[in-house]
């Protein structure tokens, strides 16, 4: 049986570059998260370990738009 991987599309929309780039920190998959997930298991127990898997078959598809009019491109782009 194929499993498939949850991917969660994410637009955001700001004039600002450097949220954009804050946006691209807080969601991106790397080792790091790997020892956080390590981390928060030891700490807080079992429940953590099934939520730390959960979040592992998660990916984020993030979509930048500078204004309000190149928002509405891109979510009429993802309608179709």
């Amino acid at each position: 049986m194929l499993q498939t991987v949850a991917s969660r599309r994410i637009l955001i929309v700001d004039d600002n570059p450097k949220i954009h780039l804050d946006f691209d920190k807080v969601f991106e998959q790397s080792e790091n998260n790997a020892d956080l997930a390590e981390a928060e298991a030891a700490f807080f127990g079992a429940e953590v370990e099934s939520l730390n898997a959960a979040r592992d078959e998660m990916t984020f598809d993030l979509t930048h738009a500078q204004s309000g009019p190149e928002a509405v491109v891109f979510a009429e782009e993802a309608a179709r």
